[in-house]
């Protein structure tokens, strides 16, 4: 793989990083205690008056958080392995046959581990 196109993808990485973070950032809190991980916020409307209606609202809007808030850490994890995969100069060759990763894969997917050939495409 050229050193230009790792450094496009290298830095398509580091923007959807941020990004995910950001949004992350939004939604949840860094857990202190484990790395990686974050707690989703639970927002509370601030009624002094018991309303039903207002507690469900809360917990609908903490269920949302929680879901995507595990999808941003799952694709940020997978963001942070495939800058980590560029650094060690193993960034592009499928995980499971070792054979190149198409380049058109790699654009449309940057965090692809796997090739489509043989085997490879059906696990």
């Amino acid at each position: 793989m050229d050193k230009k196109f790792i450094q496009k993808i290298k830095e398509k990485l580091g923007k959807e990083k941020k990004t995910l973070e950001k949004n992350l950032n939004k939604i949840a809190s860094k857990d202190k205690k484990l790395k990686d991980d974050y707690d989703a916020k639970f927002e509370d409307f601030g009624s002094e008056i018991y309303d039903p209606s207002s507690e469900a609202a809360e917990v609908s809007e903490y269920d949302t958080r929680l879901s995507l808030e595990a999808n941003l850490e799952m694709r940020l994890r997978d963001v942070k392995q495939a800058l980590l995969r560029i650094k060690n100069s193993s960034y592009g060759k499928c995980m499971k046959c070792g054979r190149e990763i198409d380049k058109k894969r790699l654009e449309a997917f940057p965090t692809a581990t796997s090739c489509y050939h043989g085997e490879c495409k059906r696990k």
